[in-house]
């Protein structure tokens, strides 16, 4: 089972609790990290792409007895749908995330499916002081 990296509401730390609804209570662990790729704003919320740069985030090792129903909830959450990558808004990938305790684990994290080309670009990569600055 591979953890799950979050980079925006549904970190701890975020301001709309996405956090509390979803993972508070479902996981073992949580470490901070960062993933490679770019962050744009969408809306209220964030929308990370491949790409040069550094996502800051949080590592989520998910209660093996509740994995499965946390990915699930978290691809509805996310509008992934499995095997239809063109009605999806973000789709679930597995990248290399390097974290505090300079480990290096695979995670889940979901990727934006849709064009950032109207999007404001977060330069940092980090959600959290955006979100605090911004909002």
């Amino acid at each position: 089972m591979k953890p799950i990296f979050v980079y925006g509401s549904l970190m701890k730390k975020a301001m709309y609790g996405a956090y509390e609804h979803f993972l508070k209570g479902n996981t073992e662990k949580e470490v901070s990290g960062t993933i490679q790729g770019k962050m744009h704003v969408v809306a209220k919320y964030p929308a990370v792409i491949e790409g040069e740069g550094e996502i800051v985030g949080e590592l989520m090792y998910i209660k093996h007895q509740k994995y499965r129903a946390v990915l699930k909830s978290l691809d509805i959450f996310e509008e992934y749908m499995e095997g239809k990558p063109e009605k999806s808004m973000y789709l679930r990938k597995s990248k290399i995330v390097s974290t505090d305790l300079n480990e290096k684990v695979e995670a889940w994290v979901y990727i934006w499916n849709q064009s950032v080309e109207d999007l404001i670009k977060v330069e940092d990569g980090d959600w959290i002081k955006h979100s605090m600055v911004d909002f």
